[in-house]
């Protein structure tokens, strides 16, 4: 399924309009972070990229995010100078079974996981 990038939550590694290739996830797929994927998210298709996987710990600290404690290596897909914050008041959230925590590369700009909660799998496509 071909998908346009929806936002400027990606910036700058997939620009606002691009077109991506993404494939429905079966029951036996497996995503691993950092994995960008497409979702429906209250009838409209979001962009975002695989941060906490189930059962997993995120927690927002100091500007870094760190996955069960443990400071999570951003630098494939981040700029060194970016800084990710909550978006409300929870800043560590634990994933539930069946559902992953995503955030946007762009952080200042991403309505995410930290805003709108975890993401089913079964209303993913893997880019």
């Amino acid at each position: 399924m071909a998908e346009v990038v929806p936002s400027a939550s990606m910036e700058p590694n997939y620009s606002a309009g691009s077109f991506c290739i993404g494939l429905r996830l079966g029951d036996k797929s497996t995503l691993d972070r950092g994995t960008p994927i497409f979702f429906r998210h209250e009838d409209v298709i979001m962009f975002k990229r695989v941060i906490g996987l189930p059962g997993e710990t995120v927690s927002l600290k100091d500007g870094h995010v760190y996955v069960n404690d443990e400071l999570l290596d951003e630098t494939e897909y981040l700029a060194d100078d970016v800084m990710t914050y909550p978006r409300t008041d929870e800043s560590v959230f634990t994933v539930p079974e069946g559902t992953y925590f995503v955030m946007g590369d762009n952080r200042q700009h991403s309505t995410d996981s930290r805003v709108f909660g975890f993401v089913k799998k079964e209303a993913m496509c893997l880019l």
